[in-house]
């Protein structure tokens, strides 16, 4: 997995990096949240570790900025903290992170949470894979929504800013119109 780790004390942010390489992952390290913002931008990291008391951004606000991307494909958050208080722990989820850890951290819990990370990721890959998978009727071409059968320009049409043009491919146009 692609990690990116946003952390302003050095010490930590290198401790991490390296758990995070010894478990088989890439690290990219940001030294504030706004840097970390620009990372993630441009990086599409799969995992967010960031610590809540960063300049210029914290990374409970990181986090928020991260979820309002609405990307398609899922990152996992976790806020890493001195703060072990339970109101701490509410605050960071409601924001929408997937994990709290307190430091210090150890490398055997980092490890496995990372570890958990990477079984959520993938489960939202199916689940997304599966949203995919659409039932669509040999003869007509019409696609299954719900309990109805609707037209295919009709399905994608409410789900995108496609729009369509209509035309018969050659293999069409012999099979239908063999003395054209």
């Amino acid at each position: 997995m692609n990690v990116l780790i946003a952390d302003d004390e050095a010490v930590s942010r290198l401790i991490v990096k390296k758990v995070v390489e010894d478990a088989g992952h890439r690290a990219v390290l940001a030294v504030n949240g706004a840097e970390a913002m620009l990372l993630f931008e441009r990086a599409q990291p799969d995992v967010v570790l960031a610590d809540w008391q960063m300049p210029e951004l914290s990374g409970v606000q990181l986090c928020q900025k991260i979820r309002a991307l609405r990307r398609q494909r899922y990152t996992y958050v976790a806020i890493i903290t001195s703060q072990d208080d339970k109101t701490s722990c509410i605050e960071a989820l409601d924001a929408g992170a997937d994990d709290f850890m307190s430091k210090p951290i150890t490398p055997g819990e980092l490890s496995a949470r990372l570890k958990v990370a990477k079984r959520i990721l993938e489960l939202q890959a199916e689940v997304t894979q599966m949203r995919g998978l659409l039932s669509i009727c040999s003869y007509c071409k019409k696609i299954r929504e719900g309990e109805a059968w609707v037209a295919v320009e009709q399905y994608v049409g409410k789900r995108s800013d496609a729009s369509f043009s209509h035309g018969i491919c050659p293999s069409c146009f012999q099979q239908h119109y063999p003395d054209g």
